[in-house]
């Protein structure tokens, strides 16, 4: 499910791929394990790009997204 989610990111349409941001951010935030899943299906490559690639307050999801994996990953190996 994840890698197909995540093509989603680089959406044209900016209300998609900010849609998709928040929906890995709220993955992220419910456990270490489903960080770890994100990251290893390649979510976190992907965040970054989008919150390079993405204007203002709409590259916030991404930006909290990687602060969830970061923390969770102080309390279980990534």
């Amino acid at each position: 499910m994840f890698p197909a989610v995540l093509v989603s990111l680089k959406d044209p349409d900016e209300y998609v791929s900010k849609n998709v941001a928040t929906l890995v951010r709220e993955v992220c935030k419910h456990s270490p394990e489903l960080a770890t899943m994100v990251v290893n299906c390649g979510g976190a490559a992907a965040i970054v790009d989008f919150v390079s690639n993405s204007r203002g307050t709409s590259r916030m999801p991404g930006i909290m997204a990687l602060g969830y994996v970061s923390h969770l990953s102080c309390h279980q190996p990534l």
